[in-house]
């Protein structure tokens, strides 16, 4: 019915969810677009902020990592007040590690 703009870096992380996408934000509030996680990728790309996806599922703003956990294959992302633990495949354990080594 409508749209809303929403700064890059007040996202936390995007969740995939079929053909829609939830959308954490630093305030705590949850968006969620009819926009899938690929299409939400490209338009994060662009935006000059640093996003990573781990796996499928997921888009993870670099700036919120605050933990990664090689053993449970998590990370944890902490934002003003809240913190989160998302799983995420072994192989991109690695992918996230070589980003954050550069």
């Amino acid at each position: 019915s409508g749209y809303i703009l929403i700064d890059p870096s007040e996202v936390v992380y995007c969740q995939a969810d079929g053909n829609y996408t939830h959308i954490q934000l630093t305030r705590g509030a949850c968006e969620i677009t009819t926009q899938n996680l690929g299409a939400i990728e490209e338009l994060l790309d662009g935006s000059g902020s640093s996003f990573f996806r781990a796996g499928r599922s997921y888009l993870l703003n670099l700036n919120y990592i605050s933990r990664v956990d090689r053993k449970s294959c998590s990370c944890v992302l902490e934002y003003p007040g809240k913190s989160c633990s998302i799983k995420i495949p072994a192989q991109k354990i690695k992918m996230l590690e070589s980003v954050f080594s550069r």
